[in-house]
């Protein structure tokens, strides 16, 4: 429980999430990075989807800082760009043939004005929206 501010919260109202497989988008910071957290600490398997292994990297060390059994793992995905999608789904089904949950968090906010995605889209509509879209189109196969 220590480091986890709602942990009183989570102990009332979050389940027991052990066996279960959670893949959390843009989880090294943010919103993203909390939900991991929490999650890990209800025992969840997490599998953090990041565009940077570098910050992702440290992310991963603070949960396991205070939550020392949690089980996370990285994957790369940068949602501006169409390759890496494809890339991070083909390995995600792979690796991973159950997955109980899904958190699509990632994004961007305020870029720089004209930033495109390497498939040359606005960034944040690339990002934000044709990203996901894409992305939940590739990954259907766990909705079935």
């Amino acid at each position: 429980m220590d480091g986890i501010k709602y942990a009183k919260y989570l102990n009332q109202h979050v389940g027991d999430l052990t066996n279960r497989t959670i893949v959390i988008t843009g989880a090294n910071s943010g919103i993203g990075f909390y939900t991991a957290r929490c999650l890990a600490y209800k025992g969840a398997h997490i599998v953090m989807a990041c565009r940077s292994q570098k910050r992702a990297e440290k992310a991963r060390r603070e949960i396991i800082e205070v939550v020392k059994e949690a089980k996370v793992d990285i994957l790369l995905l940068d949602q501006a760009s169409f390759s890496s999608i494809e890339d991070f789904s083909s390995k995600l089904q792979n690796d991973y043939p159950k997955i109980d949950a899904f958190v699509f968090n990632a994004g961007i906010f305020h870029p720089k004005k004209g930033a495109e995605t390497s498939d040359r889209l606005p960034l944040t509509m690339g990002t934000n929206y044709l990203g996901t879209f894409y992305l939940l189109e590739l990954l259907r196969p766990y909705f079935s």
